[in-house]
């Protein structure tokens, strides 16, 4: 595929997480207990711009400055308004949203863990997506908690006190096992990522999407 046609795709990718963003944000405006949604979004839209802006660099043929520009405001716009719902939410209230949403995304996550031999390779890709999901809440927790502070540079991936980083490592060590064993199968996994403008682990704990790349 042409370098062209792929930042066109990019491109596209982000608008669409900008468009998903922008409703979430209007149903967490009525509903604070689907908050997360936007938390999700929000730092995915936070990450495939900075993928973007690494991968080709800003002017290039297909995205002009004045149009990235442009994106990272209306980005910044909607951060503003999200921080409009958090003041209204405490943050006992943020960390129990949080919690209930990584209950059930761990649950899924587990189901699939045990049936992976017999899952498709659409609903792996639909997990690790899943997988996603779970990282940025956790990365919210710690934030809402006040242990990424804490942290300095360390990055570990989790709080190995926590019971969501017990529950979620001990998945995450049968998952990545079951891919080594099987890596003529899972071989697909690794070109999944450029699609989700997802960067390689890069040694910091806000890249450290390392399910995408256990075989490269």
């Amino acid at each position: 595929m042409k370098k062209e046609k792929q930042i066109e795709i990019d491109w596209q990718a982000i608008k669409e997480t900008k468009d998903r963003l922008a409703i979430s944000i209007k149903e967490a405006e009525l509903n604070y207990a689907v908050i997360t949604e936007s938390l999700i979004m929000a730092q995915k839209l936070n990450n495939q711009i900075d993928f973007f802006e690494e991968q080709y660099g800003i002017p290039n043929k297909e995205i002009s400055q004045k149009l990235f520009i442009q994106m990272k405001n209306e980005r910044n716009g909607m951060y503003q308004q999200l921080y409009v719902i958090f003041d209204k939410i405490s943050n006992d209230e943020m960390i129990g949203y949080i919690k209930k949403s990584l209950d059930a995304r761990i649950a899924e996550y587990k189901i699939f863990i045990q049936d992976i031999a017999t899952s498709s390779n659409e609903y792996v890709l639909k997990m690790l997506d899943l997988r996603d999901e779970i990282k940025y809440l956790y990365d919210e927790m710690d934030i809402w908690t006040g242990r990424w502070s804490k942290r300095e540079d360390r990055i570990e991936t989790c709080d190995i006190t926590d019971k969501f980083c017990q529950e979620i490592g001990g998945l995450d060590v049968i998952f990545r096992k079951y891919i080594i064993e099987n890596d003529e199968r899972f071989k697909f996994i690794n070109q999944e990522a450029q699609k989700r403008l997802i960067k390689k682990p890069d040694g910091s704990k806000r890249f450290d999407f390392w399910w995408w790349f256990i075989l490269e």
